[in-house]
């Protein structure tokens, strides 16, 4: 493909997920705050505060355009076949570390509080790092495209070196 033609489209894809970030970061913080209250049996709760205001970060919004603009990159070198398996994997991987990470960061929570009464303990909605989370789990999810640009970057060096 062009490099124009890939440039105007890492554009549009970088534009459209900023805008797409905002609308979907409240959802998100809804979904980690299920996830601590679920897997933790409901020992931790939010206190939902009569006011509540928040806007996106920066870091969440730049992560998830960051992200896109990597993939699409990365799915222009790479056949169909990885194409299919490093989408699956990286939709696999996503969810995946996120749970995990709730897991592990709400057990702590509970574990370190010591004055909650009967292991109960109630959290702000600003007690939970909501990006860390994010930035992560995209981290993990990039993993099979960089193995796989890894091995096509090893690949064409055995290709170079063998003329």
């Amino acid at each position: 493909m062009k490099l124009s033609i890939r440039i105007i489209l890492s554009i549009l894809i970088f534009v459209s997920s900023v805008y797409l970030s905002f609308i979907y970061e409240s959802e998100y913080r809804k979904i980690v705050r299920w996830l601590y209250e679920f897997l933790t049996n409901n020992k931790i709760s939010f206190n939902h505060p009569a006011k509540y205001l928040h806007f996106a970060s920066g870091a969440f919004v730049s992560s998830i355009s960051i992200y896109l603009v990597v993939i699409l990159n990365l799915i222009f070198k790479h056949e169909r076949r990885t194409l299919l398996i490093n989408t699956c994997l990286s939709l696999t991987l996503f969810p995946i570390s996120l749970v995990l990470y709730s897991i592990v960061d709400s057990n702590l929570k509970i574990i370190e509080c010591t004055m909650c009464d009967d292991g109960l303990r109630t959290l702000d909605y600003n007690d939970i790092l909501y990006d860390r989370i994010m930035i992560l789990s995209l981290i993990i999810s990039l993993i099979p495209w960089i193995i796989s640009e890894y091995k096509n970057m090893r690949k064409k060096a055995k290709v170079y070196n063998t003329h």
